[in-house]
């Protein structure tokens, strides 16, 4: 272990709050692997006390982070952005800490839902509950990062960015998935198709790799061929135990996937259209003066609290092999999803 003090405010320097709490986020990230993906074993008491600490301490330190920063106004000398960036890379941070956090209990959802074992309307509210936390995580880093695109403040060849769409992309598939074969639960929970989705992340993946970042074009034809391939495959799966000799059953079935198709269509266009969209409500707040941080606490649903073995199970779920990296537990997913066609 490396150790050395922490930086403390110095005259004529910047103050430290910046990089004081990305090293609380970094610990907290060290805490997860050690909890989550560790392979030693430990009672599913201790586990779950651990997991609600882990994250208790993702809330707490969310509100250390300006949700309001200083938007510099455009003049003729081009003032620094320096503000608006810090404070979008912590938020950036912090919610890949809670996508690193519930990632495998969405992974467990989409394990059931492609083994035609249950839908997401039929999954118990703490695990919905769970699976909206990290849905929303994803899809306001995803916000951020558009942002920081649109201001041409994005790190083109930088890690983080990078990885913060992928990993973003990658949990908005999986809400693309869970949303297929019902789409009453399009409408029944409409954060599983809101804007921005995966669209959005391939189109940003999309931007890097035309400016030669062939990491980022590579993560791009990882999700765009999956993304492709899910309309079909989730009809298979939403027409399946449908009785095909019932020409009305098997074409109710068809109806209802062209719907969830259009909902999801109409949910993604919105994004860029003119008007009240979710798009535009961020950029207003963003060029009136502020980025709201869009927060949502991240709390363990009470069942999972009273009952251990039922959250022990969600992340030592058996079909996936997970190890906390990105394009390792994507390549799961791929594994999987490929296995069932």
């Amino acid at each position: 272990m490396i150790a050395s003090p922490l930086p403390t405010a110095s005259p004529g320097f910047s103050a430290p709050w910046a990089i004081l709490l990305n090293i609380e986020i970094v610990q907290i990230q060290s805490r997860i692997y050690s909890v989550l993906y560790s392979n030693e074993s430990c009672s599913e008491d201790t586990f779950c006390n651990n997991v609600q600490d882990i994250m208790s301490s993702l809330t707490e330190i969310a509100k250390e982070i300006p949700q309001n920063p200083s938007r510099p106004i455009k003049s003729n000398r081009d003032p620094s952005k320096l503000g608006i960036r810090t404070s979008i890379s912590l938020f950036t941070m912090l919610y890949q800490a809670i996508i690193l956090t519930l990632r495998p209990v969405l992974l467990h959802l989409t394990k059931l839902i492609l083994d035609r074992e249950t839908t997401f309307a039929e999954s118990s509210s703490a695990l919905q509950q769970l699976a909206r936390i990290c849905i929303d995580a994803a899809r306001n880093n995803l916000k951020h990062m558009i942002i920081l695109n649109d201001e041409k403040i994005i790190s083109v060849f930088g890690f983080f960015d990078l990885d913060a769409i992928f990993s973003s992309s990658f949990v908005l598939l999986l809400a693309a998935i869970i949303s297929s074969p019902d789409p009453g639960d399009s409408s029944n929970f409409p954060f599983l198709t809101s804007s921005p989705g995966i669209r959005e992340g391939l189109q940003l993946l999309d931007y890097l790799a035309g400016r030669q970042n062939h990491a980022a074009g590579a993560r791009r034809d990882q999700l765009q061929s999956l993304h492709e391939r899910l309309p079909s495959f989730m009809q298979g799966i939403c027409v399946s135990g449908v009785d095909t000799e019932n020409p009305s059953a098997s074409q109710a079935a068809s109806n209802n996937m062209a719907i969830a198709n259009a909902r999801t269509s109409s949910a993604e266009a919105d994004f860029y259209q003119g008007g009240v969209s979710q798009y535009d409500e961020v950029m207003g707040s963003y060029t009136s003066g502020t980025v709201e941080g869009d927060f949502v606490p991240v709390t363990l649903p009470v069942e999972f609290s009273d009952d251990p073995h039922a959250m022990y199970s969600l992340f030592h779920g058996e079909g996936f092999s997970l190890t906390g990296e990105n394009q390792a537990d994507f390549e799961e997913l791929q594994r999987h999803f490929l296995w069932h066609e």
